[in-house]
């Protein structure tokens, strides 16, 4: 989604106290966004490769006031509900720094993301440090791979980035 994420999309339909069920269908991750888009309380969740039988289902069940979650993510709650898996270290980001992190994989300055968010460039930056230290990486090339490795963003946006430098 241009401009915005999906996430940030639902913190602005919480705001306003939309009550409306809402389906996310993405290309993106389904294990970290998925539940990051659970807590903001989706009504459903499935993959843009889902088919079509799928995708008809799934508003079906919204329709009749229920939840739905594609298999892989339902699959995904349960084994992270599983003492012995192991995390990834993007699930450990707050939200607002997974935030920064899309909108940096997304080729977003960090004085345009400063205005976006309304914080400080020198906040973001601190922001963009704590993230690189969590993730284990040293750079925004490191960052991109490593958002492109874990599939939190798409090779669209990451080709948009090594074009504009």
């Amino acid at each position: 989604m241009p401009g915005r994420s999906g996430l940030e999309l639902l913190d602005q339909l919480a705001s306003i106290e939309c009550d409306s069920p809402v389906l996310i269908s993405t290309l993106y991750d389904e294990e970290t966004y998925g539940i990051r888009a659970i807590r903001r309380g989706v009504s459903g969740y499935l993959s843009k490769t889902a088919g079509k039988k799928e995708f008809i289902n799934a508003v079906e069940i919204m329709l009749d006031g229920k939840k739905y979650l594609s298999a892989n993510l339902m699959q995904s709650l349960m084994d992270a509900m599983h003492p012995s898996v192991v995390k990834s270290p993007h699930d450990d980001l707050s939200d607002r720094e997974f935030q920064v992190l899309q909108r940096l994989a997304a080729g977003v300055a960090i004085k345009h993301l400063a205005l976006e968010m309304c914080l400080s460039p020198k906040t973001v930056s601190t922001y963009k440090t704590r993230i690189m230290k969590k993730l284990g990486v040293s750079s925004l090339v490191g960052l991109i791979e490593y958002c492109l490795e874990h599939r939190l963003t798409s090779k669209q946006e990451a080709s948009r980035i090594v074009n504009q430098r």
